[in-house]
């Protein structure tokens, strides 16, 4: 037994004694790459570990490395950036052996609830080293002394705002880091319906913008929110999230009654307002309306090739949203690729993060262009009656988006259209009568709740009892929706879908608008008869693919192969920016 217990400590010995050659520069490397305990890949507000080029890091746990032996201890505490990570919470001052060790290199300051007098001018002191700022939950009145220090090596910023009922209001313009950040690259506001920056932000590349509830209306105009842009002009991304809260001054609405501002450079796009939800006895207070989403829309100068997201809006505002984009894209070609999805009420807390972000009783149109040099994507979310909005007339919100299907040109070069299950029985009709180039169709039959055949009516399914040879004579006469469909992916799942493919199919061949390639991809409960019936379907057209639930499509008909690199996956902030599949 002691045998053993040497050989043990030997060999802890060896290992102790191997890491301790490392040079000070690796094992420094090392140490810096040790996590935080318990990290998660979202924080408490959504921000992704990385927002923007520039992210707010996790801190590193460094206690268990100062334990493992003396040389470890010494070589952690000689080097500063270990040391650069501040975290100070309520009643808390700067931890002194941090500030010391911080003193010549870069400081990541995290403040959490309230900070000291001390703490705040042990800020002003240091603030030249801070590299990055996160404040939360900061009260108006003592904000201005957070940001009173230089931000001369300041990359990212997050500031959180709360509004304090009773106290007088801010300045409506504050100056932020004594006016002067030439390396700010990433800026989250929360709050920002309180005060806007005066200063401008040239290396700005990142910029989140969150309104607050509950909150009195701003005491600053639009055309003063337009200027703030209007020093930023290296944006990339721009995310006005609950902006309509603000209920900023003399909103324009879609008439361009102000000078534009350009954004050159911006590649993402999000207006986000705050969800429409009947069943929150507060939400007459709290829906804004259409101004300021259309103001801002009619007053951007953007890339044709920007993203843009805007979620949640109203039918009855789906017509004049889609056509008050950018006027770049009044120019640009038309969106030949379509997605559409819905999310059915299932109860509880709809996680934004989840599949592509589509909110409860929502319908999702996603256009992109994956030809183009750059690929180009316009995202568009409409709230459908249901529990969480109704109205006296159900049909409304379905005639609303109809009309706005035919009229809005975001519509007219669509030629590609994926449709899920649940966005074909939302609009209940036939969605390709307002799609009339359509060449391929994808409709995904396969989910739960789709045993039914209502949604092949997208189709133009015939009766089952139809007499088929009584249209053979007057075939000419007769208008067909989609007369240019020449290919169709359908995952199904049950014998009645794919008898309602097999009339549709000998349907348009009797036309002479017949199918040229189908494929049917059968779903997971799929029964063996089902797989020899589909076999009957290889002598109606050109080119059939049969594929069990375990094959993938081709690739050409896969969603995802279609969306830009960006919106493949919620990055930067899921709640603002989620995936578009």
């Amino acid at each position: 037994m002691q045998g053993i217990i040497y050989n043990g400590r030997t060999s802890r010995a060896t290992a102790c004694v191997a890491a301790s050659q490392l040079p000070p520069e690796i094992l420094t490397r090392i140490f810096s790459l040790v996590p935080q305990g318990g990290y998660d890949d979202y924080d408490e507000d959504g921000l992704a570990p990385v927002f923007g080029p520039f992210g707010l890091r996790p801190v590193t746990d460094l206690l268990p490395l100062l334990l493992v032996c003396r040389y470890w201890r010494d070589v952690a505490f000689g080097d500063a950036s270990l040391w650069s990570t501040l975290e100070i919470y309520e009643g808390r001052s700067l931890p002194v052996v941090v500030k010391h060790r911080s003193a010549e290199g870069p400081l990541d300051v995290h403040i959490y609830e309230r900070a000291t007098e001390n703490t705040l001018e042990e800020l002003k002191r240091v603030g030249h080293l801070v590299r990055e700022f996160r404040a939360h939950d900061i009260g108006t009145l003592a904000l201005p002394s957070y940001v009173d220090f230089a931000g001369d090596e300041l990359r990212a910023c997050k500031l959180s705002i709360r509004y304090q009922r009773g106290h007088p209001r801010l300045d409506p313009y504050i100056s932020l880091f004594k006016g002067f950040t030439p390396r700010l690259r990433s800026l989250y506001f929360q709050g920002i319906g309180i005060f806007l920056p005066s200063n401008q932000f040239p290396s700005l590349t990142h910029l989140l913008l969150q309104g607050e509830v509950y909150c009195p209306p701003a005491i600053f105009k639009f055309s003063d929110f337009l200027t703030f842009l209007a020093g930023c002009p290296a944006l990339e991304t721009l995310h006005c999230a609950f902006l309509d809260q603000a209920r900023m001054q003399q909103l324009p609405g879609p008439t361009r009654t102000l000078h534009p501002v350009s954004l050159k450079r911006l590649r993402k796009l999000s207006v986000v307002e705050w969800s429409i939800n009947h069943t929150n006895r507060f939400w007459e207070d709290l829906y804004r309306g259409a101004d300021f989403r259309l103001s801002l829309l009619s007053h951007l100068v953007v890339p044709d090739r920007c993203l843009i997201c805007v979620k949640t809006i109203l039918p009855r505002e789906f017509a004049d949203t889609v056509k008050h984009f950018p006027e770049s894209f009044s120019y640009a070609r038309p969106f030949p690729c379509l997605h559409m999805s819905a999310r059915k009420l299932v109860g509880g807390y709809a996680e934004a993060a989840n599949g592509n972000g589509v909110d409860e009783e929502c319908l999702s149109f996603q256009f992109v262009d994956p030809d183009y040099g750059h690929p180009r994507g316009i995202r568009v979310d409409v709230q459908n009656p249901g529990e969480r909005w109704f109205t006296r007339n159900p049909g409304e919100g379905r005639w609303a988006i109809y009309k706005a299907m035919s009229n809005a040109p975001l519509f007219i070069g669509v030629q590609k259209l994926w449709v899920s299950h649940a966005g074909l029985i939302t609009l209940q009709d036939s969605v390709l009568s307002q799609l009339p180039h359509i060449v391929t169709l994808v409709i995904d039959a396969s989910s739960e709740g789709s045993e039914d055949v209502d949604h092949l009516t997208a189709l133009g399914v015939p009766d089952e009892d139809e007499d088929r040879f009584e249209y053979e004579d007057w075939a000419e006469d007769v208008e067909i929706d989609a007369p240019n469909l020449s290919t169709l992916c359908v995952h199904l799942s049950t014998e009645e879908q794919l008898e309602a493919v097999l009339r549709v199919v000998k349907y348009r061949k009797d036309l002479g608008r017949p199918l040229r390639r189908l494929v049917i991809r059968s779903g997971e409960e799929a029964s063996d008869e089902f797989v020899v019936n589909t076999k009957g379907l290889a002598d109606l057209v050109e080119e059939c693919i049969l594929l069990t639930h375990e094959e993938d499509i081709p690739d050409d008909l896969r969603w995802e192969r279609m969306v830009p690199p960006e919106c493949r996956e919620a990055s930067e902030a899921h709640t603002f920016w989620p995936a578009w599949y």
